[in-house]
C-alpha cells in the first residue's frame, strides 16, 4: 500500500512544473503587440510593461480555463474550487468576470481578514474578544469599500487589539508590580517600544528604523495595558484591554509626548486632563480611560480620539508605506519577487504604476484586483514558445513558480471537495480554555465600544466563536494555532503524522462515493476512477501518462488485500490523491 501510494504521489509530483519559464505565445515576433501604443491597456501592470517595453508587451499563453479557475480560487477566497463552482463561476468566463464575481463575496473579505489576522498576532489570550472582533470588522469594512486605506491604518493604529499584542510592555507589567510608579522611559528598553513594533509589523509591514521608534515612541507613551479580567460574563478571563493615562503626559511630561518634523509634520498627543485641579493627577481615577469604551462611559471622546490618531495618520504619508503594500501584494499573488525576476527598470516602473494608482484609490481591493486581471497573473506555467529578444531586452512576461497552498487553504479545499469536517476553527479564538469560559454565552448583542470601535451591523449568530469541534481539529493538525505561530506550510505539530489519517477519513465521507467506486478491478474500472477524481480535485481529466500511471499505482494497492480490498481502492487513490503535490500546489 505505501508503494502505491508513493508512486501516485512521485508521478503527479512529476507533472508539477515548478521552475520559472519566460512565456511568449504564436510566432515570434517583437511587433506582436496585444497592447499597442494606440490602444488603452486593461490594467495599471499591462500599460507599465507595455511602456517599459516600448509598445512591444508580446502576447503570453493564457492559463487553461481550469488552471486560472483554481488559482483565483485560492488566491480570493482561500481554497480551490470544486466541480460546482467552476461550472457557475469560471467556465466560458474571462478573467474580468471570475474576478468581479469573487472580489465581492463574503468568502474574500473573510480570506483577507485570516490574512490581517496573521499580522495583527491577537488572539484571546492576549486580547480582549471584544476588541479583537472590532479589529476584524473594521477590516471587513475595509475590503468590502466601506473605508479607505487611510481610514483604517489611522484606526487600526491606536486600535486596543493591535496595542495589546506588543510583548515589550510585559515588562512593563512586571516592573510595575514592583513599583507602580515606574516611569517607561527609565526601563533598559522601554515596553513602549513595543507598540511601535507592533503597529510597524502590521501596517506598514516592516520593522521601524531607530530614528521612527524613537519618533513614535513618544505618541504612545499614555497607554498601559490592563492585564485584569474585562468581561464580568466570562470568569478568569484575563486578556488585556489598553488604559489611556493622560497624566503620562501632563505637565513637564509634555514635552515626551510630541513627535518632531523628521518623520512629517509634529504631532503632539497630550490631552488636557479631565480633573486637572487635583495635586496628584495620577491618584485621580477619572482623569483615565480605557481606550475601547463608549464616551458616555467615560470612554474616549472625539476630540481625544482625533488627538490619539496621530500615529496612524504619520504612518500613512511614511515615504515607503504605500510601496511596501504594492511589494508584499504583488509577491503574495504572483509567487515571486518582480524585483529579482524582471530587469530593475521594468521592475520598478511596475512597483511605481501600482503605487500610484494605489495612492489614489486608497482601495487594497482594487490593488489586488488589477494584479488579478494582469498580464503577469494570467500565464500559463508551462513554456510554449522560446524568449525573444526586443530591442536588446527579455521579454518581460515570466512564469511564476506553482505555489503552494498554505495550512488554511489547504484544509479548507479538502473540507469544500469532500464535505469532511474538519471540526470548527475561528482565526480569532485559538486557546484551550476559551470554550470552558464561553460556555452558554449568546454572543449577539455586543454593546458598542467607543464611537469608531462601534458595530454598524449587530453581531450575527454565525460570528459567534463556534469552538465545539476544536478540540479535534486540533489533534488532527488541522488548526493553525495563532498563539504561537503564524500561517504556514505545515499545519502544526501533528500535521505530517495526521495526514495520511486525514486524507482517510475526508475519503470515506457520503459526498466520495460517485468518485471512489471500488466494485470493478480490471483496467477500465481503475481509468474511470482516476477520470472521475482527476475531474473532481483538478477540474481535468488526466494526461494518458497520469492515467496510466494511475491505473498501476492502484494495481500495486489491490496486490495487498488486507489493506486495499477491492471496495476501498477508490478511497485509497482518492487519499494518495489529496497528498501530491498536484493537489497541494496551483
Amino acid at each position: 500500500m505505501k508503494s502505491a501510494i508513493l508512486l501516485v504521489v512521485l508521478s503527479l509530483a512529476a507533472a508539477v512544473h515548478c521552475g520559472r519559464g519566460k512565456i511568449i505565445a504564436g510566432e515570434a515576433k517583437c511587433d506582436a503587440d496585444p497592447c499597442s501604443c494606440n490602444k488603452e491597456c486593461p490594467t495599471v501592470v499591462d500599460s507599465s510593461l507595455r511602456d517599459a517595453f516600448k509598445c512591444r508587451l508580446l502576447p503570453i499563453t493564457e492559463a487553461s480555463d481550469t488552471e486560472l479557475c483554481r488559482r483565483l480560487f485560492v488566491d480570493i477566497v482561500g481554497r480551490l474550487p470544486t466541480q460546482e463552482d467552476y461550472a457557475s463561476v469560471c467556465q466560458g468566463q474571462k478573467v474580468d468576470a471570475i474576478v468581479d464575481a469573487l472580489i465581492v463575496s463574503t468568502d474574500y473579505v473573510t480570506a483577507r481578514q485570516k490574512l490581517w489576522a496573521d499580522r495583527f498576532g491577537y488572539n484571546d489570550a492576549r486580547t480582549w474578544y471584544l476588541n479583537t472582533l472590532g479589529l476584524d470588522v473594521l477590516v471587513s469594512k475595509l475590503y468590502r469599500e466601506e473605508i479607505d486605506i487611510t481610514t483604517f491604518v489611522t484606526q487600526a493604529a491606536i486600535h486596543p487589539a493591535l496595542l495589546s499584542t506588543g510583548d515589550n510592555m510585559l515588562a512593563l507589567l512586571v516592573d510595575r508590580s514592583v513599583n507602580p510608579k515606574v516611569d517607561p522611559r527609565t526601563l533598559a528598553k522601554s515596553p513602549v517600544d513595543g507598540y511601535v513594533d507592533a503597529v510597524f509589523g502590521a501596517l506598514m509591514l516592516r520593522s521601524p528604523t531607530v530614528e521612527e521608534t524613537a519618533e513614535f515612541a513618544n505618541l504612545y507613551r499614555m497607554y498601559e495595558i490592563d492585564p485584569v479580567a474585562s468581561d464580568p460574563g466570562l470568569v478568569g478571563y484575563a486578556a488585556r484591554r489598553i488604559r489611556v493615562q493622560p497624566c503620562a503626559c501632563a505637565g513637564a511630561k509634555k514635552a515626551f509626548c510630541r513627535s518632531s518634523n523628521a518623520i512629517g509634520p509634529a504631532q503632539d498627543v497630550s490631552l488636557p486632563l479631565r480633573f486637572p485641579a487635583v495635586a496628584d493627577c495620577a491618584a485621580e481615577p477619572g482623569n483615565a480611560f480605557y481606550l475601547d469604551d463608549a464616551p458616555e462611559k467615560n470612554g474616549p471622546r472625539p476630540e481625544e480620539l482625533n488627538a490619539l490618531s496621530a500615529p496612524g495618520r504619520l504612518l500613512v504619508i511614511r515615504p515607503d508605506f504605500h510601496e511596501q503594500h504594492v511589494k508584499e501584494t504583488l509577491k503574495r499573488l504572483l509567487g515571486y519577487d518582480p524585483a529579482s525576476t524582471l530587469d530593475e527598470e521594468t521592475a520598478k516602473g511596475l512597483v511605481k504604476a501600482l503605487t500610484d494608482s494605489f495612492k489614489a484609490s486608497g482601495s487594497l481591493r482594487a490593488l489586488e484586483a488589477s494584479i488579478f486581471r494582469s498580464v503577469l497573473y494570467r500565464q500559463a506555467q508551462t513554456p510554449s514558445a522560446p524568449a525573444v529578444d526586443c530591442e536588446g531586452k527579455d521579454s518581460p512576461v515570466f512564469a511564476g513558480p506553482r505555489k503552494r497552498l498554505d495550512a488554511d487553504a489547504y484544509f479548507s479545499s479538502i473540507a469544500a471537495l469532500t464535505s469532511y469536517s474538519f471540526g470548527k476553527c475561528d482565526y480569532r479564538f485559538q486557546t484551550r480554555t476559551y470554550p470552558k469560559n464561553v460556555s452558554g454565552v449568546t454572543v449577539t448583542a455586543y454593546a458598542p465600544i467607543a464611537s469608531i470601535y462601534s458595530y454598524d451591523v449587530k453581531t450575527a449568530a454565525t460570528d459567534e466563536p463556534e469552538l465545539s469541534g476544536r478540540e479535534k481539529a486540533r489533534t488532527i493538525g488541522a488548526c493553525v494555532d495563532r498563539t504561537t505561530v503564524r500561517k504556514q506550510d505545515d499545519a502544526g505539530p501533528f500535521f505530517l503524522m495526521s495526514l495520511d489519517y486525514l486524507t482517510r477519513e475526508a475519503c470515506e465521507t457520503t459526498s466520495l462515493a460517485n468518485i471512489a467506486p471500488g466494485s470493478g478491478t480490471d483496467e477500465a474500472s481503475l481509468q474511470a476512477i482516476a477520470d472521475l477524481q482527476f475531474q473532481r480535485f483538478f477540474l481535468t481529466t488526466p494526461s494518458p501518462e497520469e492515467k496510466s500511471a494511475s491505473v498501476l499505482a492502484m494495481q500495486s494497492c489491490l496486490q495487498s488485500p488486507n489493506t486495499c480490498p477491492p471496495d476501498r481502492v477508490g478511497r485509497r487513490f482518492c487519499s494518495a490523491m489529496l497528498k501530491s503535490a498536484r493537489f497541494a500546489t496551483y
